[in-house]
């Protein structure tokens, strides 16, 4: 019997054992990787994927303020893909999208691995159900492995409970009352409890955190140089004459030249540029990146209505915002926003259509383009301005270009910016801009 026994555990420790450990784990791995993702890749994050997030968390957290009675929370949507765009910013191989209709919620995210032998993707597909009682999890898939809602739903609160600390994952399920599906938004409503008051100051601080690790759009505190840099020349412009962009260039990108001695220029040059457009673009870049404008620089009360491109504060407008977009959008997307605009204002009986702000929003992109050129073009740039700009390095001639275009005459005259009339001219503001210093290497 003893010899059995023995035999047994020989036979377990020596060989079962082993090959359980090396085998399953490999199994499971070809179970959850596969070649073919969920989804194409996530669009670019634009500034309407941050009002939406910032909307969410704003409206999230004032529904957690209260001190008293039923808290609800609704988010659409577009919001929960907002969510998923600048998921897919802090976790640069993720991609994703929710689909919301009255039946439930379904989300969809692929990880992207490096290059191996087994696979390109890791698959995650969650179904949450509506429910009058509690949250309900209807399906759970990781790759080819299909896991029951209510492990699925344990496995969440283990995951939240690490993330907020003091079981308050748990704490926070368990106060779910219901859980509601109308049309494109869902809406849970959660007993008020003294619990939710503490996730409320721990997702403000941990929300801060997350933005402050991932920096999407760069280092808060290495812009905050930049942003200083660029308040001291202003200061030395706040008699209102009108100044040119192309003052606050010179030195910025000297700045980045001198910092970049022993630092990536690209990287330089993006702060920089960050930096720019909230100071000369808009305030809500900032919102974006973090605190970048501290309460000294806050309290000077910076005026900059009298920096100019071109002579006028639209065009500079229309470049500084650009640029600053093209670092949270891709280039084409960029392009989108700027015809977008300026079709609203056709549209609306405004300023109408402006072939010379369209060409400030394409230098614009252009502009962030080389500067964030990594195989050459950053450290071009530093060396071109270091010793001075002026507007005819960066940006084009734009006086001769048509204005003022009202809807009526555009559908007219293009149709639609497929026509090729507008492709042509289009196509000449791209010229132009390519033959600029900034953008030639000539």
């Amino acid at each position: 019997m003893r010899k059995n026994i023995k035999k047994f555990f020989r036979l377990f420790f020596f060989y079962i054992l082993p090959v359980t450990i090396i085998f399953v784990p490999l199994i499971f791995i070809l179970a959850v990787v596969q070649n073919k993702p969920f989804m194409l890749e996530t669009k670019a994050a634009d500034v309407d994927d941050a009002a939406h997030v910032r909307s969410l968390i704003k409206r999230s957290l004032t529904s957690l303020n209260k001190h008293e009675g039923e808290v609800l929370i609704s988010a659409s949507e577009e919001d929960l893909n907002a969510v998923a765009v600048f998921m897919a910013r802090g976790i640069r191989r993720l991609d994703g999208r929710v689909n919301i209709t009255p039946s439930g919620l379904e989300a969809f995210f692929s990880l992207r691995l490096p290059h191996n032998p087994i696979g390109s993707y890791i698959n995650l597909y969650i179904r949450v159900i509506p429910s009058q009682s509690e949250f309900k999890i209807a399906e759970f898939s990781i790759g080819r492995v299909k896991i029951p809602g209510s492990v699925a739903l344990y496995l969440l609160r283990l995951a939240m409970d690490g993330i907020l600390g003091d079981k308050q994952g748990t704490n926070i399920l368990n106060s779910v009352q219901s859980v509601l599906f109308e049309q494109s938004t869902v809406t849970v409503r959660f007993k008020h409890a003294p619990c939710l008051n503490l996730v409320r100051d721990s997702l403000k601080e941990r929300l801060s955190g997350v933005r402050d690790y991932f920096s999407p759009l760069g280092n808060p505190q290495t812009i905050r140089i930049y942003y200083r840099e660029l308040a001291d020349i202003g200061m030395k412009h706040q008699d209102n004459q009108k100044v040119s962009l192309a003052v606050f260039i010179g030195p910025l990108f000297n700045l980045a030249l001198q910092r970049s001695l022993e630092a990536d220029p690209a990287e330089e040059n993006h702060a920089a540029i960050m930096a720019l457009a909230i100071y000369a673009g808009h305030y809500r870049f900032g919102n974006l990146v973090g605190p970048v404008v501290d309460e000294k620089t806050r309290l000077l009360r910076l005026k900059t209505a009298n920096i100019t491109l071109g002579g006028r504060e639209d065009l500079r407008l229309h470049f500084v915002i650009s640029a600053g977009l093209k670092l949270v959008a891709e280039s084409g997307m960029s392009h989108a926003v700027g015809e977008f605009k300026e079709l609203m204002d056709a549209a609306r009986g405004g300023s109408g259509f402006s072939f010379a702000d369209l060409a400030a929003d394409r230098a614009g992109v252009r502009f962030a383009e080389a500067a964030t050129d990594r195989k050459g073009g950053a450290r071009r740039l530093q060396m071109l301005f270091a010793n001075g700009a002026f507007e005819g390095m960066f940006f084009p001639l734009v006086a001769a270009l048509p204005e003022g275009i009202t809807q009526k005459e555009f559908q007219y005259q293009y149709g639609n910016v497929e026509d090729p009339g507008y492709r042509a001219l289009v196509e000449k503001i791209d010229n132009a801009i390519n033959k600029l210093p900034a953008y030639s290497e000539r």
